[in-house]
């Protein structure tokens, strides 16, 4: 009977110990698949993950967007509209043919087409513009000392010149040596001065090859000095009190010479001063002949434009002539100047916008060094904003940010191609993590069967 119970309790001791083996095994077959679940590629749960991508594609809309308004900011695009010609020429009215001016700036009035616009030249430099409103121009111009030609072209809003128009001979007589006011107006025509010595009746005076001729006269009479044997003439003009000077721009022979002096007063009376005589010399100065200066000059040139309200225009000057330093006004036209100083001739540009629709004027006035003065009229055509017109630098949320991207492109695009490649690396890389652990678990997976 010991023999029994022992053997049966031997046989139950195995049996339970098979029972726990199969449960041991049973319960580690969750713990293989373990590392199945561990080794899902991390880019599915980052990378690839929809904020991320988010992230990504925002962030290259602003630098795709950034680098399109960069683009566009650089070129500048000019539509020209076929316009009809001017149907006539634009015509001085004033001043009139010979007229005679001892002040300056002077204005120039005319008539010209509609749809137009003119431009001023004198003695064949640009110094003028303005638009044709009803069928007439105004423009201000500065002279030079003796003869100005004037010519006034007209062009269409596309910049193509119409009809010529005849030129006006216009005189700026500049005085040089001004004595005291006479107590009242002279009636009579009178000679003072011939060069620096004084006229006396029946005295022949010596004089330089271009002479200088003084005197009084009714104010504002318009004054002839002929020069004989061979007539040589030298115009002017009376000013306020009466006072002229008048030097004659050729040269004469050395000898002697009569001189015949008249002047026609602005009621139309003819005055004849008595014939006298001078006695030329080759070598004796004029001190009293203006010094042949190039003439101050402002330049610029000229296209017709139209601007939006807030969009700028650009104008190139340059100072010519004269004495350095110079100093630039620039009247814009709506309560705002501008100052400028200039020490040469180079030529620079200034930019300005206008806050409504309408045509400005501007003035450009200039001054050298000696006191010179000259005057340049220009003018801007500014329209009102139109309507639907979409701009990425003007309105919209980003356009600050974008601004402010644009500004470091050069950075950004690398930094920003750099992340996409890694972002995409490592995609890769965790890509191929992912198959090598899923054959290895399906070759356990076969092993096993």
């Amino acid at each position: 009977m010991c023999y029994h119970k022992h053997s049966y309790s031997k046989s139950k001791t195995v049996k339970t110990t098979k029972i726990s083996a199969s449960k041991r095994a049973r319960s580690a077959k969750p713990a293989k698949k373990a590392p199945a679940r561990q080794a899902r590629p991390l880019h599915k749960r980052i990378l690839l993950h929809p904020f991320t991508v988010m992230v990504l594609l925002c962030a290259g809309v602003i630098v795709v967007g950034s680098t399109i308004q960069s683009f566009a900011d650089s070129y500048s695009v000019t539509a020209t509209v076929p316009a009809v010609l001017p149907s006539g020429p634009a015509v001085i009215g004033q001043p009139i043919a010979a007229q005679h001016f001892s002040s300056k700036p002077v204005t120039v009035t005319g008539t010209c087409p509609v749809a137009t616009y003119v431009k001023l030249y004198r003695n064949a430099t640009f110094s003028g513009v303005a638009t044709c409103g009803s069928q007439t121009f105004q423009i201000q111009t500065d002279l030079a000392p003796g003869a100005n030609q004037l010519e006034a072209k007209v062009y269409n809003v596309t910049n193509q010149e119409g009809p010529q128009s005849p030129t006006v001979v216009a005189y700026y007589d500049e005085t040089t040596v001004v004595p005291a006011a006479p107590s009242s107006a002279p009636t009579t025509l009178q000679i003072a001065n011939v060069e620096s010595s004084s006229y006396k009746n029946g005295t022949i005076r010596q004089t330089s090859t271009s002479p200088t001729v003084t005197g009084l006269a009714p104010p504002y009479s318009d004054i002839v000095v002929t020069f004989h044997s061979e007539a040589t003439y030298c115009k002017t003009k009376a000013d306020g009190t009466g006072w002229w000077s008048c030097t004659l721009a050729q040269t004469l022979p050395v000898g002697l010479h009569r001189v015949d002096v008249t002047a026609t007063t602005t009621n139309g009376v003819f005055l004849i001063f008595p014939t006298f005589q001078i006695s030329v010399l080759n070598n004796l100065p004029n001190l009293l002949k203006p010094q042949s200066l190039p003439p101050l000059l402002i330049g610029s040139e000229y296209q017709f434009q139209t601007h939006y309200v807030g969009q700028p225009f650009t104008w190139s000057f340059a100072m010519h002539g004269g004495t350095a330093p110079y100093a630039l006004t620039i009247d814009w036209g709506d309560d705002s100047q501008s100052n400028i100083t200039r020490t040469g001739n180079t030529t620079f540009t200034l930019t300005h916008a206008y806050p409504e629709a309408k045509t400005y004027t501007i003035f450009a006035k200039g001054q050298d060094a000696k006191g010179l003065n000259t005057v340049l009229q220009l003018n801007a055509v500014v329209k009102g904003q139109s309507i639907g017109v979409a701009s990425l630098t003007t309105s919209g949320p980003l356009a600050s940010l974008f601004s402010e991207v644009r500004r470091y492109l050069w950075i950004v695009w690398p930094v920003y191609t750099a992340v996409v490649l890694m972002a995409f690396s490592y995609w890769l890389g965790e890509q191929e993590v992912y198959m090598r652990a899923k054959k290895r678990r399906l070759a356990h997976t076969g092993k096993g069967r």
